[in-house]
């Protein structure tokens, strides 16, 4: 396949792996990215507030997942509370054979396996996502991609990630899509890092769920 300009850098995933201990910002990890993975790409629709306790069972179990996670910020009187929650609230990306899975899986907290037909599109929309959290460029969920002309990083911790732009200006928020879920993230970047993308084939605004599949459920 010919490169093109914009197209997702090999060394996106030579980057060092977070440990699978969370902290904030980070994510909860075991390998998932790793270089000859056998296993496609599956996509666990949890259970409310389940998503850590699902993620602890697939660790124990030696399921490779990614569970982003984000640090957030509350406070009660004079008491300040610092928590981490999921990223995409309910979901768990996996990637296992369905015996180590279902073996892994706790009862009563899954919703639905979902197959993904894009794998490379969300191999490097969450390669994306997990340098964005590393970045500590204060990432927030963007809950519905939007149609927009896609943009490049050119320069600093997150060169040649891809995105939208939120808005205009000496500083901007860049919206780093995960097409698989029609859902996204977002994080403030100084504009002048920021240049037209040749290639517009990969805006996957308004896909949603279109790359998804149900497989079934527990």
């Amino acid at each position: 396949m010919q490169r093109g300009r914009c197209e997702r850098m090999e060394q996106i995933w030579a980057e060092p792996k977070p440990t699978t201990s969370p902290s904030p910002g980070h994510a909860r990890l075991l390998d998932p990215f790793e270089a000859g993975q056998e296993h496609p790409w599956s996509i666990l629709h949890v259970r409310s507030r389940q998503e850590k306790v699902v993620s602890t069972a697939l660790e124990t179990g030696g399921v490779a997942h990614y569970l982003p996670m984000t640090s957030q910020t509350k406070y009660y009187g004079h008491r300040k509370r610092v928590s981490e929650i999921p990223l995409f609230p309910g979901y768990v990306f996996i990637r296992s054979s369905s015996e180590v899975l279902w073996d892994a899986l706790p009862s009563g907290k899954i919703v639905r396996l979902l197959g993904v037909s894009d794998q490379e599109g969300l191999t490097g929309d969450l390669g994306q996502v997990r340098r964005a959290l590393a970045s500590g460029g204060g990432v927030m969920r963007v809950d519905r991609l939007a149609p927009g002309a896609l943009v490049r990083v050119k320069g600093g911790p997150l060169r040649d990630v891809m995105g939208t732009v939120e808005r205009s200006g000496g500083s901007g928020r860049l919206v780093i899509g995960v097409r698989a879920l029609g859902q996204g993230v977002s994080v403030e970047i100084d504009a002048g890092l920021l240049e037209p993308c040749e290639d517009q084939g990969m805006d996957g605004a308004g896909l949603g769920l279109a790359g998804l599949s149900g497989v079934q459920s527990r």
